[in-house]
């Protein structure tokens, strides 16, 4: 069956990956994790992203958490799966792995480790494409890959692949989204493309994108669904608004005295396992957070539903 592409929208969470205490997959987390998502009106999850430690997960634990994940989802929302490794050949292994499962398509940044160029991502796409039963997405992330995907890449890619469906952007450059948002009118309607990002929920619509993939949609995503389809519907004061909300509650963040990434990962999975979600710990050499940082994502916790007391 051909996967409908529209159902591509939305706010789509790249989840967390749940371990236990021995930093094994907790796969019933991750059923917790989906089904608590689901239930705040999600239109998507992507698993296996850079939220979800991607590169810390073995080929045989990505096929596990696939499995779980269409489980728990049962068709309601397309499930999404990275997989991109060091080479083409280890990430089609990745797919291989993991198309038994059904997910609905497959999201792969470029091969990391090498600086690549611009030829030779292209032609990492380029096999991929043609060797994965599953529909492909672009993947954007120059802070980990070391090299963006050029705008005429995607372009080019985007012209001559069919199995290659859109694209996530999450290297924070809206000059070039918005660039290639113009030229796919032209090269390729009905392209999906989506920004990486906690924030500009309002502003992806209004640049023609089909939504957001935001990290922290993990622990709080009803306020990024209501600003998405606030601004679905032209009420951008109201869309607006619930922004505001989203900029307040990325404080969560400077919970953690690490990486960025490490201190995103660890603030989440503290925040989901006060509300019952059995996410763990991220795994090593990233840091759990240290006491003062769990009583800031207490305290932020505290105050949401506070917030929601006094606003109903």
């Amino acid at each position: 069956m051909t996967f409908d592409t529209q159902r591509l929208h939305g706010i789509i969470p790249p989840l967390v990956t749940p371990f236990d205490s021995s930093g094994e997959l907790n796969l019933r987390g991750a059923t917790q994790l989906v089904k608590y998502l689901l239930k705040a009106g999600v239109q998507g999850v992507f698993i296996g992203g850079t939220t979800g430690e991607a590169a810390t997960l073995t080929v045989e634990e990505l096929a596990k958490l696939t499995e779980v994940t269409v489980e728990a989802v049962a068709g309601s929302v397309p499930v999404l799966v990275g997989v991109t490794a060091a080479s083409t050949r280890s990430t089609l292994q990745r797919v291989e792995a993991i198309v038994k499962y059904g997910p609905d398509a497959i999201v792969a940044h470029i091969p990391f480790y090498y600086p690549h160029t611009q030829n030779e991502i292209y032609a990492f796409y380029k096999e991929l494409a043609a060797g994965s039963p599953l529909p492909v997405m672009l993947y954007n992330i120059p802070q980990t890959t070391k090299i963006p995907l050029a705008v005429d890449t995607i372009l080019r890619l985007a012209a001559e692949e069919p199995n290659i469906i859109g694209y996530k952007d999450s290297s924070n450059n809206l000059t070039d989204f918005r660039q290639l948002v113009v030229a796919l009118q032209t090269t390729r309607s009905g392209f999906r493309v989506f920004l990486g990002t906690d924030l500009l929920q309002d502003t992806a619509i209004q640049m023609g994108a089909c939504g957001t993939i935001p990290s922290l949609g993990n622990l709080f995503p009803e306020p990024l669904v209501q600003a998405y389809q606030s601004a679905r519907q032209g009420n951008w004061s109201e869309a607006s608004r619930y922004v505001g909300i989203i900029a307040e509650l990325t404080g969560i963040y400077a919970a953690g005295k690490e990486s960025d990434i490490g201190n995103c990962i660890a603030s989440l999975k503290y925040g989901l396992s006060l509300k019952g979600v059995e996410a763990g710990q991220p795994r090593s050499p990233l840091q759990p957070l240290d006491a003062a940082g769990e009583q800031l994502v207490a305290g932020m916790l505290e105050q949401t539903k506070t917030d929601r007391k006094q606003s109903n």
